[in-house]
């Protein structure tokens, strides 16, 4: 799959107490499916994916696809900081119908400030690529 075109990150509602809206989030993604934009990055590190439970993650995405449009190139940010988390949320991902997956570098390695962690951060990023269920968006 080749991305061409603005992928738009979505950013995450929430409610005044800090619950998820959903509502909103749906709204969002129905209202720029409309647009001229070729897809939509759900949770991306715009998206506040940090400020959610596991189940939240699910819900937001699950949500966001249903309201999208079907032309639309849908991205889902599933990083964690282990590759079995990333893999599993990957494969729902997947599963559910988006066509990437963002990862990013995990928390662990930005907080390191002394060695080279090149090797390991490669081995992450090659653990969860080979595994994953949709193709990785680095």
């Amino acid at each position: 799959m080749l991305l061409e075109g603005l992928q738009l990150p979505l950013t995450t509602p929430f409610y005044p107490d800090g619950r998820l809206n959903l509502r909103k989030l749906e709204h969002n993604a129905d209202r720029y499916s409309k647009t001229p934009v070729a897809g939509l990055a759900v949770l991306s590190e715009q998206g506040e994916p940090t400020m959610l439970s596991e189940e939240e993650t699910r819900q937001a995405l699950r949500s966001a696809m249903a309201a999208a449009a079907m032309e639309k190139v849908m991205l889902a940010g599933v990083s964690r900081d282990s590759v079995v988390g990333t893999l599993e949320l990957a494969e729902f991902a997947a599963g559910i119908g988006y066509d990437a997956v963002l990862v990013k570098q995990p928390s662990f390695f930005r907080s390191r400030t002394r060695g080279d962690w090149t090797k390991e951060l490669l081995t992450y990023f090659r653990a969860v690529a080979d595994r994953s269920a949709a193709p990785v968006v680095l």
